[in-house]
């Protein structure tokens, strides 16, 4: 029942107190948002791709230690044992002017503009790749793309007129766009590392952590578990209408049933709203559910609305996606025991404390992805012969295992990840239900 805050004067200091905590986790901290969500912030800024040779890009700490490389396995999975163990040196002398008898290795990253933070972590973590590696035939070919379409046009010109046989990048969806016609114009494959599947093209690989299979995962798990009753509260915006379409389908095609979709901006007048409409619903027995694809402050702020107008998280099961793979979210009480889809973090611990150690920061798990992208190249320089068409390559039922799990690439250039399930519990997530081993 919705408690009606107009004639008791307990219930209007606790809705003060409410309003008060939810104002200060949205002062606090630092909203969550993906490359979807971003594109409604990013302006038409046009510009020039800047070159950078690989003797001119350091990691953000001076001090780079050789002797604690993390062991990373990328392993072929059409074979038993892994192709590669990387870890066991570095060679700063790779850091120099790429060679011609080398395989290069264009890189086209926003280094400088709006989003410089998140492509230098991509860089640094290529970076990390190439010295765990230790291979001297393999090097970087650098360019910048400003983070926008002109930008990334040219960077892509840049790297294939300088050898690139492979590309790692851009990062978004609208980037991306402006670089593929001109790596396939030259049938140079493409990695890039936008979530949006529409970003998929000829020779355009993406690799990501696809909000369409988490959805999936977590709903047909929830299903499993005789939770056949569902509502959602989605963000308004792209990424919003591509997870409630995914939503929709994934619990259609399980047999559940949709109670209620509620979309909300992230103004705080808005989540209250949301909220009190999702109270006023036919939510809130056992066996019921509520997913909120959100993360950070706005997921807390938005779960305390739920509690007060009376939704129990006890009794009702919180559902998210990757986005609540954050330890931090176990101390809110409300959500624990709540659970949510996420690529397995069985390998990525070493390359969270490398890269903290070299780099002074922890990098937001997305840059994994470029890790895994150049062992992903450096296998294709291994295994290709000469005159060897390498996105044919990238194609292997078996897949890969990185360092977020098994994965692997789909003949339309999407990518298919093995994705665990877990709990939020008090300041740790527990895996619950494993990822597939294998693909089937």
């Amino acid at each position: 029942m919705i408690p009606f805050f107009g004639h008791n004067p307990e219930n209007i200091w606790q809705n003060l107190a409410c309003r008060m905590v939810a104002c200060a986790l949205l002062l606090l901290g630092i909203l969550w948002t993906d490359d979807l969500m971003a594109e409604d912030r990013i302006d038409s800024a046009r510009g020039g791709g800047e070159t950078r040779e690989l003797d001119e890009i350091t990691p953000r700490s001076a001090s780079v230690r050789l002797s604690t490389a993390p062991v990373v396995r990328l392993r072929d999975d059409r074979g038993a044992s892994p192709d590669f163990v990387y870890g066991t040196g570095r060679n700063l002398s790779l850091l120099q002017k790429a060679q011609d008898d080398r395989f290069q290795v264009g890189v086209v990253l926003p280094l400088t503009g709006e989003f410089s933070d998140l492509g230098q972590d991509f860089l640094n973590a290529i970076i990390l790749a190439l010295f765990d590696m230790g291979d001297e035939t393999t090097s970087l070919l650098i360019s910048d793309s400003q983070g926008t379409r002109e930008g990334a046009e040219t960077a892509a010109v840049d790297v294939i007129l300088r050898g690139a046989d492979v590309i790692l990048g851009p990062v978004f969806d609208y980037t991306i766009a402006a670089a593929s016609p001109v790596s396939r114009g030259v049938n140079i494959p493409l990695i890039g590392f936008s979530a949006n599947r529409h970003a998929v093209d000829d020779g355009v690989y993406l690799l990501n952590f696809s909000p369409e299979q988490q959805v999936a995962r977590i709903v047909k798990f929830a299903i499993e578990q005789n939770i056949m009753r569902f509502a959602a509260l989605i963000p308004e915006g792209s990424y919003g209408a591509l997870v409630a379409e995914s939503f929709r389908d994934a619990v259609v095609q399980n047999g559940g049933e949709i109670i209620e979709i509620i979309s909300y901006s992230d103004q705080f007048d808005q989540l209250e709203a949301a909220a009190m409409q999702l109270a006023r619903s036919d939510i809130g027995e056992e066996g019921d559910a509520v997913f909120i694809p959100e993360g950070g402050t706005l997921l807390i702020t938005l779960v305390s609305f739920l509690t007060h107008y009376d939704i129990d998280p006890g009794v009702v099961r919180l559902l998210g996606t990757g986005l609540w793979d954050d330890p931090l979210l176990g101390r809110e009480p409300s959500l624990r025991q709540g659970w949510f889809s996420s690529p397995s973090r069985h390998r990525d611990r070493h390359f969270q404390e490398s890269f903290q150690a070299h780099m002074g920061h922890r990098p937001p798990r997305i840059v994994e992805l470029g890790y895994d992208a150049f062992l992903i190249a450096a296998l294709l320089q291994q295994q290709a012969g000469k005159g060897d068409n390498l996105s044919s390559l990238l194609i292997r039922d078996g897949g890969f295992t990185g360092i977020n799990g098994l994965f692997r690439f789909l003949p339309n250039g999407l990518s298919e990840r093995g994705l665990s399930i877990f709990e939020v519990q008090q300041h740790k997530m527990k895996e619950i239900s494993p990822a597939s081993s294998t693909f089937q």
